[in-house]
């Protein structure tokens, strides 16, 4: 999956909240020859959000989410967000967090994000701004 783009939760929160700077890039991206990802954990936490009790929500999430390679996680990205962790608690990295980076860095992915500041502290993690509104 190398070159591949992964996006994180806060851009898909962002295009289904109706910005146009993220349903652009995400669109952008569909547009292309490589289906973008995104980890399993972005997918727990869009089902996590109180508004997933609204039917009309919940389609439309489960529309974004089908366009994307949901990758999971296995034991390799385990070991890798352990190892994440290890080095970069005492900096703020949560365990979500570590496990997004750890996909990514596994796959041969790029992280598209707004969260920078959240994974700039992991060595060898492209990482990509996702825009602002």
């Amino acid at each position: 999956m190398s070159g591949a783009l992964l996006f994180d939760t806060c851009v898909l929160i962002d295009c289904l909240r109706g910005h146009e700077a993220s349903r652009q890039i995400i669109e952008t991206t569909l547009a292309g020859k490589i289906r973008p990802a995104l980890s399993v954990i972005s997918s727990m936490e869009l089902q996590a959000g109180s508004l997933m009790d609204n039917p009309v929500i919940k389609q439309q999430t489960e529309n974004l989410v089908s366009c994307f390679n949901v990758l999971p996680i296995t034991d390799k990205e385990a070991t890798t967000a352990g190892l994440l962790l290890r080095r970069h608690r005492s900096q703020g990295l949560t365990p979500m967090d570590a496990l997004v980076a750890a996909t990514v860095l596994e796959n041969g992915a790029v992280l598209i994000t707004r969260n920078v500041k959240h994974f700039r502290i992991i060595q060898d993690l492209v990482v990509l701004a996702a825009p602002l509104e």
